[in-house]
């Protein structure tokens, strides 16, 4: 299974809550009739400075690569067309992901909006991908064992940006806190910082949705 995220910043125009309302009362929907994503998630910055997105979204796939290319035909114009209703889309970024399990079970359906936590992490251009990785993954794991019963799931993804579409960040550490629990204070290792520590409220598609917006639009008249 491949993933991507993509870093979506709202138009100048609208307020936060505004962009997240558009987002998952339209766009969502519109992007489902059309995507076969295995797994569709929007990770919605609380009240933080602007930082230069407003959402962090992930996207699984069998197929990535398949998907992207649906961006070259009509329905990329489709979608193009209603990103610009609420979107700034020439700051969009989006790139590659890989997802490691760091502490905690493995990741399931979030059925209702939740809250997560976030470290958004860099590296020094020295450090590669794999050394990021690991250096991270002993972060998490420390901030997991610190946090103890509070802390339910810590995940890693390690970003590689498409071409053309570089990140402010390298990394992202994910924390499933317990209700009510506050954020772990960051602590980073050397030659890896943390740009931002940022919670955001996520809101997944289930997959029964996703499978009958498909059909919808197989059955739906050419």
């Amino acid at each position: 299974m491949m993933k991507s995220l993509a870093l979506l910043p709202r138009r100048a125009d609208l307020t936060r809550t505004q962009f997240r309302d558009y987002y998952e009362t339209r766009h969502a929907t519109l992007a489902i009739r059309y995507f076969a994503f295995a797994k569709y998630v929007r990770n919605h910055l609380a009240d933080h400075d602007d930082i230069g997105f407003d959402t962090i979204s992930e996207f699984w796939s069998a197929d990535i690569v398949r998907l992207a290319g649906l961006m070259q035909t009509e329905v990329g114009d489709i979608l193009r067309a209603d990103e610009s209703r609420f979107m700034d889309r020439p700051e969009i970024r989006s790139g590659a992901a890989t997802e490691t399990l760091v502490a905690g079970a493995p990741r399931g359906l979030d059925r209702l909006p939740r809250v997560k936590h976030a470290w958004l992490l860099r590296r020094e251009p020295a450090l590669d991908a794999a050394a990021l990785a690991s250096a991270a993954t002993e972060l998490g794991r420390a901030a997991a064992t610190a946090a103890g019963a509070a802390c339910e799931r810590v995940t890693l993804d390690v970003i590689a940006p498409w071409p053309g579409a570089a990140f402010p960040f390298d990394a992202v550490l994910w924390f499933w806190m317990r209700s009510g629990a506050a954020p772990i204070p960051p602590g980073v290792p050397a030659r890896v910082t943390c740009w931002r520590a940022v919670t955001v409220t996520t809101c997944e598609t289930p997959p029964e949705v996703m499978a009958a917006a498909l059909q919808a639009q197989a059955a739906a008249p050419r």
